[in-house]
């Protein structure tokens, strides 16, 4: 339930979602709580964190998740800032309002 999302995803230091071609909202929840997501390169690009790994074999996603930085505040506060300033609500709309009136 999403009264529980506060308490449960800052267990965790990583959230995984390889999802080819979209963006779930799942993974700005768990940035806004601090977790680092993993995901696809161009997922990564699409929502701000500067690295992904190199492809998505499950040899490549354990290699980039051993190579994390192990979890810091900093961190923390930098993929909060990511979510807050790329991904808020009224940003979203502002951008597919932008989208409806140009005819995109």
């Amino acid at each position: 339930p999403m009264h529980q999302l506060r308490s449960i995803y800052p267990r965790y230091s990583v959230f995984i979602n390889m999802a080819p071609e979209t963006i779930d909202k799942t993974v700005v929840e768990a940035m806004s709580c601090g977790v680092f997501p993993v995901t696809t390169e161009r997922n990564a690009r699409a929502i701000g964190i500067p690295r992904a790994p190199a492809d998505d074999t499950p040899e490549k996603v354990a290699q980039f998740i051993e190579s994390l930085e192990p979890y810091s505040e900093e961190r923390k506060k930098t993929l909060q800032r990511i979510a807050k300033n790329n991904h808020d609500l009224e940003r979203l709309v502002k951008i597919f309002l932008s989208y409806i009136e140009e005819g995109k």
